[in-house]
This record gives C-alpha cells, sequence and structure tokens, in this order.
C-alpha cells in the first residue's frame, strides 16, 4: 500500500520530494525539494531575475524567444515524481510518485481571480492544493492530492477526474507525471494544502474507463471566475 494514503496534504507537501532540473533542457535532476518548499519559493523575489526576461517576450509576442529562453535559462519542476532512475525524464525512469497531480490551464483573457474563483467554486475545490501564475503570466498551474497514485495510469486517472470535476480544460499535455513546469513567480499563489482533501481514488479509476471522459468536452473559465459548463457530446 502507499504510505501516503494516511497522511494529510500538508504532511506529505512537507515530506514528499520532488526533481528540480537546474535548467529545463538539463538531462537529470539537480536536486529534490520537497513540495511545500518549492512551492513557497514562487513569492521569493530573486525568482523575478529569471521570469521576467521570459514574461517580456512573451507579451512582444516573441515566443520564438520565449520558448528558447525558457528552455536556456528557466529551471524546472517534476511536481508528479518524486524519485527517478539515473536516466532521467522518460516514464520508464520513474522510480517513485509523488502523490500530487499538477494541471496546467492556458485560458487568454482570464485573470487569477477568475481561475481560482472557478475552480474553488467548482466539484473540485475540496481537493486543490494550489493555484498559482505560470512562467508566462498568462496561464495557470496548480496541484491536486492523489496519494495513492502508483503507476501512469493511476496518475492519468486522477488528472482525468480532476479535470472532469473542475469543469475547465486543462492543458493534456499535462496528464503525463513526467511533465515538467518551468519555475514561476506568482506573489500571492493560492495555498490549500493545509485542508486539501485526498481525490477520490475508485472514482478517478472509474472515470478514465467510462464512456463519460469520452463523450465530455471540458468547459471554459468565465469573466468572472464562473465556470461555463462542459458540454456532452458534438
Amino acid at each position: 500500500m502507499n504510505n501516503l494514503q494516511s497522511v494529510n496534504a500538508f504532511e506529505a507537501a512537507r515530506s514528499r520530494s520532488v526533481a528540480v532540473f537546474e535548467r529545463a533542457n538539463y538531462r537529470y535532476a539537480k536536486t529534490y525539494e520537497p513540495v511545500l518548499a518549492q512551492f513557497k519559493k514562487m513569492r521569493d523575489d530573486s525568482r523575478l531575475d529569471v521570469v521576467l526576461p521570459a514574461r517580456r517576450f512573451k507579451s512582444e509576442g516573441d515566443d520564438a524567444a520565449y520558448s528558447k529562453y525558457r528552455f536556456e535559462n528557466v529551471p524546472a519542476v517534476s511536481w508528479g515524481v518524486s524519485k527517478w532512475s539515473g536516466n532521467g525524464k522518460s516514464k520508464a525512469d520513474v522510480v517513485e510518485y509523488s502523490g500530487f497531480v499538477y494541471f496546467d490551464i492556458d485560458e487568454r483573457g482570464v485573470s487569477f481571480a477568475d481561475v481560482k474563483g472557478g475552480l474553488l467554486g467548482s466539484g473540485l475545490r475540496d481537493y486543490v492544493c494550489a493555484i498559482w501564475e505560470s512562467l508566462s503570466g498568462r496561464g495557470f498551474g496548480g496541484l491536486i492530492y492523489a496519494p495513492w497514485i502508483r503507476s501512469a495510469e493511476d496518475y492519468s486517472a486522477a488528472f482525468a477526474y480532476a479535470e472532469k470535476l473542475s469543469g475547465m480544460r486543462f492543458d493534456q499535455n499535462a496528464k503525463d507525471a513526467t511533465r515538467i513546469n518551468y519555475v514561476t513567480y506568482c506573489s500571492l499563489p493560492y495555498s490549500g494544502f493545509d485542508h486539501a482533501l485526498p481525490l477520490p481514488m475508485e472514482e478517478s479509476i472509474s472515470f478514465l474507463k467510462s464512456d463519460e471522459k469520452a463523450a465530455i468536452k471540458p468547459g471554459v473559465v468565465g469573466k468572472k471566475g464562473i465556470v461555463k459548463p462542459g458540454v456532452v457530446g458534438k
């Protein structure tokens, strides 16, 4: 049995480490840090030295420069993985999962308050550990606690069920636990580690295998933080 099953999200975030890559283009993680410690660094002003150039490229519409800069200069975190084998970054190299699921929302024209309000007003509200602004300043990331994850399929199930509960559209690239997330700066990230509940295991796994997953198109965030419901079918 996964030894995180009886540990609450806050204690897991304090004790469970995630891999930190000095640069996104590095194959191996340089350090491993507790989830909570890495989350708190988002408010560290020293992060602005690496984050602001990326946001400048993005605001100027220079996507090529933005992509090159972040890949070569910005550290990255694998929120879903606690331990890799010596080969680094592929699914085959995952030794241990962190028990946290990273999600990414890219909705232009909405604010952090919109996304936060939408998530905390949705069916996902009890399971949200964290929400923050992404490196670009135009997207949003966050974490869900799912201590029962022991495989790539478990991770995908948790991701899919979390998306369904939120009613929002998650970036599907993040359904892979090996997805790395560029570090960011966020002055007031949302923290719910102290009261977030574990995402239900049976419901998540059942949903991944159900016809309902194939039929639902996630909704989007409304202008006032209201989640527009998903649409069933085409």
